[in-house]
């Protein structure tokens, strides 16, 4: 979500940021808390330089957590880190579906 529109990383960063302090104040599975207790940190020096390699990386990252979520969280867990998305990301993805759902008939 941060390379696809205009103001990318940085309104990206102060999405999620909202979106942490928001699943913060929530009540939510130990796994969302623990999460959120710690939001994840960027190393410019690591950062992807095209939208190809940041989109690999995310995916990759994607992958990984589901695979853990699928050996080490109860049902309720996964629920709720799959549920856990920035206002950002769910504006992007509100946008895809409403895309490929068509003209109103």
């Amino acid at each position: 979500m941060a390379a696809a529109g205009k103001g990318g990383t940085l309104r990206e960063s102060l999405s999620m940021a909202r979106a942490y302090t928001s699943a913060r104040k929530e009540q939510g599975s130990e796994l969302l808390q623990e999460l959120v207790t710690s939001p994840p940190s960027l190393d410019p020096k690591e950062m992807p330089r095209t939208p190809g390699e940041l989109r690999g990386l995310a995916l990759a990252a994607l992958e990984e957590a589901t695979g853990l979520l699928g050996d080490k969280a109860s049902a309720e867990e996964a629920a709720d880190y799959r549920a856990f998305v920035s206002e950002s990301e769910q504006a992007a993805l509100d946008d895809i579906e409403r895309t490929l759902e068509g003209p109103a008939a």
